[in-house]
């Protein structure tokens, strides 16, 4: 019975070490891919979904912040001064998502391969060198702010936005694992009598 219980202990532990280590963080970011969506938009919740799915895609040294324009005025009106600076058509000024990745922007994205890695390419060139970075958003949120320190723009970095669904899911694989070894415990258990 000791055994039974010694080794499922380990068993748990290491699974739960397994699950529960994170990923190594992208602190030292170089460049910054900016999203702007909207609260209940079906092609932005598609186009981060996608991404969530092919996290391990985004090169190291790139990051990825949310801005939310339809439910927060300050976040609107950077969007706006951004499709202004960056020359973004008439037709587009108010779609979203927009990716902003630099002085370089995308507006829409399917969630296919395609449109993602044509997100990643403007990134990596800014990575490479191959073109100078400079962030324009952060740039506009300081100009705006000299224009009135009212606004309060919010920016959630899309590993917390999606911070939630990996923790349910590591708690539900830990509560899985755990099941799993209660009943080998139990198996186990019953041929010894």
């Amino acid at each position: 019975m000791k055994k039974v219980i010694i080794f499922g202990a380990i068993v748990v532990v290491a699974v739960l070490a397994i699950i529960l280590i994170p990923k190594k963080a992208k602190t030292d970011a170089k460049v910054t891919i900016y999203v702007f969506r909207g609260a209940t938009c079906e092609h932005c919740e598609a186009a981060l979904d996608y991404i969530s799915k092919n996290e391990d895609s985004i090169p190291e040294g790139v990051e990825i912040v949310t801005y939310e324009v339809w439910k927060n005025s300050s976040n609107e009106a950077l969007h706006q001064a951004l499709v202004k600076k960056l020359g973004v058509s008439d037709s587009n000024k108010n779609s979203v998502p927009l990716f902003v990745i630099g002085n370089d922007f995308i507006v829409g994205m399917s969630p296919n391969k395609a449109d993602f890695d044509e997100i990643l390419d403007k990134a990596q060139e800014y990575l490479n060198g191959t073109k100078k970075y400079k962030d324009e958003v952060k740039e506009s949120v300081n100009e705006l702010k000299k224009e009135d320190p009212d606004y309060k723009f919010s920016a959630v970095s899309f590993d917390v936005l999606y911070a939630n669904n990996k923790f349910a899911m590591t708690i539900v694989l830990g509560i899985f694992g755990l099941l799993i070894i209660g009943f080998l415990g139990m198996i186990l258990f019953s041929k010894q009598k």
